[in-house]
């Protein structure tokens, strides 16, 4: 524990606590000191303690049948893509940096941890990548592509499944979906015949599905961000 005092140095009573941080681990104490003379006042004290114990978790639980071990997800790889790519390369090297960061905000937590809500909504952080599977099956596959159609899948969503596998599930999509890109241009036009609140699937290029899977995927990894802070207090983009 490290304690640091602001004001001069100097025993005497503090009256009532202030401010108490108790998410990050910092307890700050904002107190004048009891018939102090003004020269004399005790500005503050800030205690610096370990991070508090990870809480139970809340909402939905997690199967009897899923490890209990904190467990290392990332199994994509992510960079930037270059600041003078061409327009179809910036777009995927932009979803590509997306879809590694909403996995690496599974890093080195346990099941219980991935499946745990911290919002009224239900929303977790497995819950998103699960639901992220579904969006890209559906843009590209679905939407695009004219394949079939799959179950939609919301965030908040009970997620049953072992984490592996909905891990697993993810990364085979964005496979799927990257095959998809590979072979089209971006002026080409969805072949799906679903329709959407947007309108048949006919009308959207491709260059509109990438760009609109961009902003899916990041608008959940900010989600994500604010989630994962509150279950262990990690954070970074």
């Amino acid at each position: 524990m490290r304690i640091s005092v602001g004001g001069p140095k100097r025993n005497a009573p503090l009256a009532s606590a202030g401010a108490v941080n108790a998410p990050s681990g910092v307890v700050t104490i904002t107190s004048p000191i009891v018939n102090a003379k003004p020269s004399r006042r005790l500005t503050h004290l800030t205690l610096e303690l370990p991070h508090p114990p990870r809480s139970p978790p809340t909402g939905h639980s997690a199967p009897a049948s899923v490890d209990e071990q904190p467990v290392h997800t990332r199994a994509m790889t992510r960079s930037e893509p270059s600041f003078t790519a061409g327009e179809k390369d910036m777009l995927c090297g932009w979803m590509d940096f997306h879809r590694a960061t909403i996995v690496m905000k599974l890093d080195g937590l346990d099941d219980a941890e991935m499946r745990r809500t911290v919002v009224s909504s239900g929303t977790n952080l497995l819950g998103m990548v699960k639901h992220l599977t579904f969006a890209e099956h559906y843009w590209f596959a679905e939407i695009f592509a004219g394949e079939p159609a799959v179950t939609r899948v919301l965030p908040g969503e009970e997620v049953t499944e072992p984490s592996s596998d909905i891990v697993a599930a993810y990364e085979a999509a964005c496979a799927h979906s990257r095959e998809i890109v590979a072979a089209s241009s971006l002026d080409d036009m969805a072949r799906g015949t679903a329709t959407n609140r947007r309108g048949p699937a006919a009308q959207f290029n491709l260059r509109f599905v990438l760009t609109h899977m961009i902003e899916e995927t990041a608008r959940h990894n900010g989600h994500a961000d604010i989630i994962r802070e509150q279950i262990d207090g990690a954070t970074g983009a």
